[in-house]
């Protein structure tokens, strides 16, 4: 079998690892991959196309799909074809496929979005989630039948991950954060319209825990002075630090945090699960996406200063409470298995 995957985004690898994972279990199959930015250690099965167009390029991005795909489909003799672009081929004989794995209420707006969206669940042979959640967005909100819809789950480890030592652990916080404990925050579009709030609640913690804890802020290459306002008067100031993802991810930033927090609506972007594998207890916003998600595995709050302040007072304070989270946690992610997301996938589109 022949299996083309086009990658429109990955911002977090579960997709690609999925797809790698599954190269790896069919070594005989072969997988064309198109993608923007290129892969590293790929199977030898596996052979990329390297000049898709970004998302935001709406009319390369129609272009591409109306015209340059269906002819690389047919050059490579393509007969199954796989994406996460919410999209799919106009014009093709192959099996399609579509792999959505966010939140798809709310990240996809545009009414244009939309429109190729509804077209692409109507014409996918099968749609694969990552997230029970997702499939019921799908089945509940957009209309597409149960039949329809498979539940892959993230491609996570099959073993949760070790905490991390004390000495690598005061050794990463001598380096960021002068050697103390720290919150961290990933500031996306969605988290971002909180900072804030956010800032107002550590305040808020800080006056009454006269604690020498830090608030890391993850960046995704924005400039702090445009994220906040004057914030040369916050009088915590010197406990924040702005930090780029990029350094995170090739860190122990996420790790070796006291805790994070969660106020994001863009899940596959999110780095909740990175921080429940690393044992890292989580405060996220309560609705019903995360009440699906994390079930009890996080503290949940309202995105309100006071609200806010009242439950980092109480990850501080109570060890109870974060050992509690922690054991919730791994039963949250014993479902997660990345050889069990490859094999799902693979029966489902051999079928």
């Amino acid at each position: 079998m022949i299996i083309g995957v086009h990658i429109l985004h990955q911002p977090q690898p579960y997709f690609v690892d999925t797809i790698l994972q599954l190269a790896k279990q069919k070594p005989t199959d072969r997988f064309i991959i198109f993608c923007k930015q290129p892969l590293q250690q790929l199977p030898a099965n596996c052979v990329q196309h390297i000049k898709v167009p970004s998302p935001q390029f709406y009319l390369s991005l129609q272009f591409w799909y109306a015209a340059t795909l269906p002819r690389l489909i047919k050059q490579h003799g393509i007969n199954v074809f796989i994406t996460n672009a919410n999209r799919l081929c106009v014009k093709t004989t192959a099996v399609q496929f579509l792999y959505v794995e966010c939140n798809v209420d709310t990240t996809i707006q545009h009414f244009l979005g939309k429109y190729h969206f509804k077209k692409a669940l109507a014409t996918a042979s099968k749609i694969f989630t990552n997230e029970l959640f997702v499939q019921q967005q799908l089945c509940n909100n957009w209309k597409v039948n149960e039949t329809q819809v498979t539940n892959i789950y993230h491609a996570l480890p099959a073993a949760p991950l070790q905490q991390v030592s004390f000495t690598v652990a005061q050794q990463l916080k001598d380096s960021f954060t002068e050697g103390y404990d720290y919150f961290i925050y990933h500031v996306d579009e969605t988290s971002s319209l909180h900072l804030i709030t956010l800032l107002k609640a550590f305040s808020q913690f800080k006056k009454w825990q006269k604690s020498s804890i830090k608030l890391v802020l993850l960046l995704n290459g924005q400039q702090p002075e445009r994220l906040i306002n004057d914030f040369k008067n916050y009088k915590y100031r010197n406990d924040v630090f702005f930090i780029d993802e990029a350094v995170a991810m090739g860190s122990m930033l996420i790790p070796c945090a006291f805790a994070m927090l969660y106020f994001s609506n863009q899940f596959a972007t999110n780095y909740a699960i990175a921080a429940l594998q690393h044992h890292v207890p989580v405060i996220a916003e309560q609705n019903d996406v995360n009440n699906a998600f994390f079930k009890k595995a996080f503290l949940p709050t309202a995105i309100k200063e006071h609200d806010i302040a009242d439950q980092l007072q109480a990850i501080y304070k109570d060890e109870a409470i974060r050992e509690h989270l922690q054991q919730q946690a791994q039963q949250v992610l014993s479902v997660y298995n990345i050889d069990n997301a490859a094999t799902n996938l693979y029966n489902a589109i051999s079928t």
